[in-house]
């Protein structure tokens, strides 16, 4: 079993009050009211944190590769603002720990980069737990950290190999970067002595997450000597760039 994928999850923080308020109104049951209200008022917010974080995750995920282990293939960081509960769970492939996490990070007016420091330092901090609660080495995971900081926190890396164009003059390849609140599809042209000339923006996903921009990383073609297609999986038309 390998260990391949880290998330983070965050636990509701519930207006009590508020929840025995409608209940009272709306003779509804506690279930009832809970399902409401957490719909109405925390599922967005939910998505929202989850999406920010990815940028972390998936780069301590593609960083590290595959860990073998005896018991998990991902772990789930749960963040709270309440007591943390101590133990670490294991829910079927799975394992999961809590820190406590200041959620208040997303809402307030702070820089990507101080986001993306907060979320390593939780993201490790979880991960200490469980490989303490499972004895493994604790060294690949901290060289990993150590990684994330040396690349300023930026999860930017390129998809594929170069492909050279009908003349072979050129070459272009796909350059990923993935932030805290999307992610940058760029293809980048480079002359025969691998010097990049030009660097175009093929499309900007407001969804940070490979579920969202993975669909557009199928085929890399090139349509003449100057203009090349992104090929997806769902979208026939592809993503063109053109070097002038």
């Amino acid at each position: 079993m390998y260990l391949c994928d880290f998330m983070f999850d965050f636990i509701p923080i519930w207006d009590e009050q508020k929840i025995q308020e409608i209940m009272r109104i709306n003779q509804l049951t506690r279930n009832e009211v809970s399902q409401i209200y957490y719909a109405e008022n925390l599922k967005q917010k939910h998505f929202a944190y989850r999406l920010q974080t990815r940028c972390i995750t998936s780069m301590y995920s593609r960083l590290l590769g595959k860990y073998k282990n005896n018991k998990c293939t991902g772990v789930i960081i749960k963040g709270t603002e309440s007591s943390v509960n101590q133990d670490v769970i294991c829910v079927g492939n799975m394992m999961e720990a809590h820190v406590t996490f200041d959620l208040s990070i997303f809402e307030n007016n702070i820089g990507k980069r101080e986001k993306k420091m907060y979320f390593l330092e939780k993201l490790a901090e979880g991960i200490r737990k469980v490989a303490e609660s499972e004895n493994w080495d604790i060294r690949p995971f901290s060289n990993i950290e150590k990684q994330i900081i040396a690349f300023d926190y930026k999860n930017e890396w390129y998809w594929n190999k170069p492909v050279k164009s009908p003349n072979k003059q050129l070459s272009v390849q796909i350059f990923i970067d993935h932030d805290v609140d999307a992610v940058d599809i760029y293809a980048v042209f480079r002359d025969k002595h691998n010097g990049e000339l030009y660097k175009r923006i093929l499309i900007s996903e407001n969804r940070p997450d490979e579920w969202a921009y993975q669909k557009y990383l199928c085929k890399l073609e090139w349509l003449s000597d100057d203009e090349v297609i992104l090929r997806g999986s769902m979208d026939d038309c592809g993503l063109r760039a053109k070097i002038v």
